[in-house]
């Protein structure tokens, strides 16, 4: 499994029309071998890495975002810091920070290896590749801006990996996303990333050649987020500090005063929470008390143009979204099913959506909008104790980090819209051709490799369910001896 950080699919089409990315083009010759998906809420690394490796949305893995706050333990005081950013040394953390119940690919086929990823739980130490190293090569890239060098390290490993006769590789290929970040997701140096991850396409497909493994391999490659081009920044802390606010936020993590928490992802996204009176409750401050406490707030945020949607959560459990075109409520039903309502228009820009559906239904109606999957990314989210009391998605061409944004980011990803929750999943086995998940791609590939699907799994097997009994029977004997990249 190849993950391309960061990369477009739209993006990866036109390049490959234009004849720019050769090896990508006969890995994958097909349609039915390149399909969009959509990613995860918050669609950021890290947090969107987890539907890969699970089969779960980060809301169901307590996993809300590249930087949290727990209230719950913040008001508990149990000795362990109740908040993290992955973006530093604290993305060792990871691994032990969501839900230890729920397996990984890595547990399943114990045979793995990692290059690169913050999350590898289960990985055997001999397969953990870049275990200690990648923290230096982060900072190197970082203070050199060579991300290049990174992208070419992944590919060595990649090679070096087959030594292992795995069972496995997730191999994270980052150096598309960090030169948008510096650029621009269209830019020159983005696009040279594209290139690169072609090379690194074409150089495994000939090793699996010469190794003569190339017809019993499955190779996938994905991307957890997409990009948008960001003309300005919302500083979202600093900006609450404007109000009369006394945040808690990422890199000034020693205020102990502090009446309001502002964690930022992608930087697209982020959660705000709020103290109500003097002490901070474990619980989330319902939709109801929101309004009646912070509904200045509220409407201050909704009046920014940087600001696309806001989401609370009401003590029945109904996610309760604000834009500037209206208010939408989704109610979860059980077993996938939502209601959705609406007031004073949709805050989604749909059309007529209002009613009872399943998950899938609401995924194909809304797929091709500037929301996909809106409703149930957002009702997911709040499944995570973590998750804010307010949720914050930015809008096109706005972030909402500023001051304290080094580098300065000219492209960015994290937001509820369809330019960073649409990625590309290209796969050397066929796909049906039917609204995709990136949560989708654990049960499949577990399918694919004839294994059984644990308990428990949000994402659908989407091979099975688009073939007759008798055609997945056959398909799931053809696989059992495969192994995945």
């Amino acid at each position: 499994m190849i993950i391309a950080d960061g990369t477009r699919p739209d993006v990866l089409g036109e390049l490959i029309a234009a004849g720019e990315l050769p090896a990508i083009a006969q890995a994958f010759p097909e349609p039915a071998m390149r399909r969009p998906a959509v990613s995860v809420f918050p669609s950021t690394t890290g947090p969107a890495f987890l539907p890969f490796l699970t089969g779960m949305y980060p809301g169901d893995l307590n996993m809300p975002g590249i930087r949290w706050f727990d209230r719950g333990a913040w008001a508990e005081r149990n000795g362990d810091p109740p908040f993290r950013s992955y973006v530093g040394i604290e993305s060792y953390r990871m691994n032990a920070d969501f839900r230890r119940d729920v397996p990984t690919l890595f547990d399943i086929l114990p045979r793995s290896a990692s290059i690169f990823s913050s999350v590898n739980r289960g990985v055997p130490f001999r397969g953990n590749m870049t275990g200690l190293s990648r923290a230096w090569w982060w900072l190197f890239a970082h203070w050199t801006d060579r991300w290049d060098v990174v992208g070419v390290r992944a590919r060595k490993q990649l090679l070096a990996s087959l030594e292992m006769d795995p069972e496995f590789v997730f191999c994270l290929i980052p150096d598309v996303d960090n030169y948008s970040h510096l650029s621009h997701c269209r830019s020159e140096r983005a696009i040279a990333a594209y290139r690169r991850l072609d090379q690194t396409i074409g150089e495994l497909f000939r090793e699996l050649e010469r190794r003569r493994w190339r017809e019993d391999t499955l190779v996938v490659m994905v991307a957890d987020h997409g990009h948008s081009a960001v003309h300005t920044h919302l500083g979202l802390p600093e900006w609450m500090a404007g109000r009369g606010f006394k945040p808690f936020y990422y890199p000034r993590i020693w205020n102990r005063t502090f009446d309001s928490a502002v964690m930022v992802s992608g930087n697209g996204m982020a959660h705000i929470h709020l103290r109500r009176g003097n002490t901070w409750t474990p619980e989330r401050v319902p939709d109801e008390e929101v309004v009646r406490d912070f509904g200045a707030l509220l409407e201050a945020l909704l009046a920014r143009r940087e600001i696309g949607v806001i989401a609370t959560q009401r003590r029945d459990g109904a996610v309760v979204v604000r834009s500037r075109s209206g208010t939408g409520v989704v109610t979860p039903l059980g077993e996938g099913h939502f209601q959705y309502s609406t007031q004073g228009g949709d805050p989604f820009g749909y059309r007529g959506l209002e009613g009872v559906w399943n998950a899938d239904d609401l995924l194909e109606e809304t797929l091709a909008t500037r929301y996909p999957d809106g409703p149930v990314q957002l009702e997911q989210l709040f499944h995570s104790p973590r998750t804010g009391d307010i949720v914050v998605s930015a809008e096109v061409g706005f972030d909402l980090r500023d001051k304290h944004e080094n580098p300065e980011h000219f492209s960015g990803h994290g937001a509820l819209h369809a330019d960073h929750m649409v990625v590309p999943w290209f796969s050397t086995a066929h796909l049906p051709n039917v609204p995709l998940r990136t949560v989708d791609v654990f049960p499949t590939i577990l399918h694919w490799m004839g294994k059984p699907i644990p308990p428990g799994v949000t994402g659908k097997d989407r091979l099975a369910s688009s073939l007759e009994p008798e055609q997945a029977e056959m398909a799931g004997a053809r696989s059992v001896e495969a192994s995945a990249f």
